[in-house]
């Protein structure tokens, strides 16, 4: 069934041709809404791609407009945001959604939880006055980004780095400032077009070598080097090289033309394809499970690799604690504190219980498989 969520968007794309045999919309509902792909629906019942009731109907039409409404409030959100940086003279880089959303053919097919934007440390404290002066509420304080939300559907996450530093390519991404360039009047930055395709590519394959990826990061790769057809490749190869990305880019670069341009997939292509159907959009806990024991090149016993991750999980290094709650830096002393309030937390919603579920799961099988997987993309 997965593979009819393919077929609809490669028809919404190519809408010249016609698709011989229509999918009833409960066949495929599922499926869209957890790629977060629910805008596609609407142009699929546009052009007689799904047959669905009158309920059915006012449930795609409801998404739709609900999509609609909340890119038009993350535009106008964003300018404020962007008049005030400005006004302040810090230096901003807009990230991943706002970059990719404007080469779908309409942006309201571009869902976006987020608005993702770099700025350097220096300028946190800065624009956490900003932030609450445009009525924002801090919600989420430390590790890689500060959460910012606003009623009623903004949510606005400050970075301070493009990769988290516990992710491996992460060094990559240490000097970006220095690749990064003013845009005239104002303080708005941008990454040349070769450097943006890097960081999508890069932040997909946190995702991806974490538990998995959705069907709309393969989708962002093709609209993108749709609209820059004429990208330095050989910079990108080189930049590749750097990152340890080159043969995972091959894979999404080969699907996103096998599955919306019906190039030919290899056998390789198709085992990470099948993959990334089985996934949803930021992949399932049991996969991010068996990847981190099946990342583990140590010798030890699946059981001992088990209570290892789980050790991990629930004690990290005093600094990803420092990364998390930045108080830590001057109040040590806390650690058992937030240790503490962590598993709790993680308790409560429901998340902890989740992942001992899964891990239990674990067995030889499941981490050769996934590593099968993962050696499709090294």
């Amino acid at each position: 069934m997965s593979d009819k969520i393919i077929k609809i968007l490669y028809y919404i794309i190519h809408p010249e041709e016609k698709l011989d045999q229509v999918v009833e919309y409960k066949q495929v509902s599922s499926l869209f809404k957890a790629h977060s792909l629910e805008p596609f629906l609407w142009y699929a019942k546009k052009l007689g791609l799904v047959i669905c009731t009158s309920e059915e109907e006012k449930e795609i039409n409801f998404l739709h407009q609900t999509s609609i409404y909340r890119t038009m409030v993350q535009e106008e959100e964003y300018k404020f945001i962007k008049k005030e940086l400005s006004k302040a003279e810090i230096a901003f880089l807009p990230l991943k959604g706002f970059i990719i959303r404007d080469c779908y053919p309409s942006i309201d097919m571009r869902n976006m939880a987020d608005v993702d934007i770099l700025v350097q440390i220096k300028e946190l404290k800065k624009i956490k006055t900003i932030m609450k002066s445009l009525n924002y509420d801090l919600v989420k304080q430390g590790g890689n980004h500060d959460v910012y939300q606003k009623k009623p559907c903004m949510n606005v996450e400050i970075h301070r780095d493009m990769i988290d530093e516990s992710i491996e390519f992460s060094n990559y991404y240490k000097d970006i400032w220095k690749k990064i360039e003013i845009k005239e009047n104002g303080s708005e930055c941008f990454l040349k077009d070769e450097d943006n395709y890097l960081f999508i590519i890069a932040h997909s394959a946190k995702h991806y070598y974490a538990g998995g990826i959705g069907v709309r990061f393969v989708l962002d790769i093709y609209f993108y080097l749709k609209k820059y057809k004429s990208l330095d490749r050989e910079y990108i190869d080189k930049e590749l090289e750097k990152l340890n990305l080159k043969e995972y880019e091959k894979r999404i670069f080969n699907l996103a033309n096998g599955w919306f341009d019906k190039e030919t997939l290899t056998v390789d292509d198709a085992v990470v394809g099948d993959y990334i159907l089985s996934s949803g959009i930021y992949g399932r806990i049991d996969n991010a499970v068996q990847a981190a024991i099946a990342n583990d090149d140590s010798s030890k016993s699946i059981k001992s690799l088990k209570r290892k991750y789980f050790f991990k999980k629930a004690f990290p290094s005093f600094k990803e604690m420092k990364r998390k709650y930045p108080s830590l830096k001057i109040w040590f002393l806390l650690l058992p504190f937030y240790y503490m309030h962590r598993i709790i937390k993680a308790i409560f919603k429901g998340n902890a219980i989740e992942e001992v579920k899964q891990l239990n799961k674990v067995d030889e099988v499941k981490i050769k498989s996934q590593k099968n997987i993962k050696e499709k993309t090294k």
